[in-house]
């Protein structure tokens, strides 16, 4: 009677035939089969193509969803599951031969879009960017692409969809707005799958909250990846605040009108409509400079 095998040795199985050339129809099939079986089937795939990813003389990793495969240089099946043994607890994407390439923006918004991906950067925010691996090293992006590892504090994501990250001082947030995606790590056990509208909030010595968020508010929080800001409670001087950010012209607002409100969407890069806007509903006056839109 042969011993059954673990989900993890399966997985660096199929690593290591995945490896040899195309998987066939059949086999794909087989494949995507196993992986649906059990939840359990797709964390120990993502771990495996994780261990792949860390040997070094990887290229590519091999994505279930599209069945594209690219050749990578051979790592042997011997090698491939002793490696997997010893890193099948808990395994990160490590430092490879491919370079990484850093984004990083100021007061501007920046769309990267790549094969299987595409990142839309926020303000002040910075990123690493590998084939199939991203980080953020501070601010907010917005990520859509295919079977890609995203590292949210201590833990990462294999998204399938898209999903927007959050990191400052006070902790690192993760919503999944669109598809699914799963998340593990040594702090997370078992792996978990989560849906749209699933939030992830990592605090310094706490434990991982996992909350829901309404489609409208996550269509809010959303707002600045299409360039545009929903007014609504805000005053003109937190307005002013958040139209500063994204540009070098600077709105500044008298005391008279600090405290006064406007609501709308408004494009986040022209400052002028929103100076024009707050001229005809609320009665203030505009002077320009150089450099300033001042609002009296």
């Amino acid at each position: 009677m042969g011993i059954k095998k673990s989900p993890d040795e399966i997985a660096a199985g199929w690593m290591a035939r995945i490896d040899r050339s195309s998987l066939t129809a059949s086999e794909n099939q087989e494949l995507q089969l196993w992986l649906g079986s059990d939840i359990r089937h797709e964390g120990a795939f993502v771990r495996a193509q994780a261990i792949w990813h860390a040997t070094e003389r990887a290229k590519a990793l091999y994505n279930p969803m599209n069945f594209q495969h690219s050749r990578t240089n051979t790592v042997s099946r011997r090698t491939f599951f002793s490696t997997a043994a010893a890193m099948a607890l808990f395994c990160v994407p490590m430092k490879s031969g491919e370079a990484s390439t850093k984004y990083k923006t100021e007061n501007n918004i920046f769309k990267i879009n790549e094969k299987r991906k595409s990142i839309i950067l926020d303000c002040y925010s910075e990123v690493n960017s590998k084939s199939d691996f991203l980080s953020i090293s501070y601010g907010r992006c917005f990520f859509s692409g295919v079977n890609h590892c995203i590292n949210i504090g201590n833990i990462f994501a294999i998204v399938n969809g898209s999903m927007l990250i959050t990191k400052n001082s006070l902790c690192d947030r993760a919503l999944v707005t669109n598809g699914t995606a799963v998340i593990y790590g040594k702090t997370l056990s078992p792996e978990r799958r989560i849906l749209a509208g699933t939030e992830i909030i990592i605090r310094p010595q706490e434990k991982i909250r996992i909350g829901t968020v309404e489609q409208e508010h996550m269509r809010r929080l959303t707002d600045w990846t299409r360039g545009e800001v929903l007014l609504e409670t805000e005053t003109l001087s937190e307005a002013s605040e958040i139209f500063n950010r994204y540009n070098s012209k600077q709105i500044v607002v008298s005391m008279r009108l600090a405290g006064l409100r406007l609501s709308g969407m408004f494009d986040l890069t022209k400052p002028d409509l929103f100076a024009t806007a707050v001229e005809a509903v609320l009665g203030g006056v505009i002077r320009r400079d150089s450099n300033n839109i001042y609002l009296e």
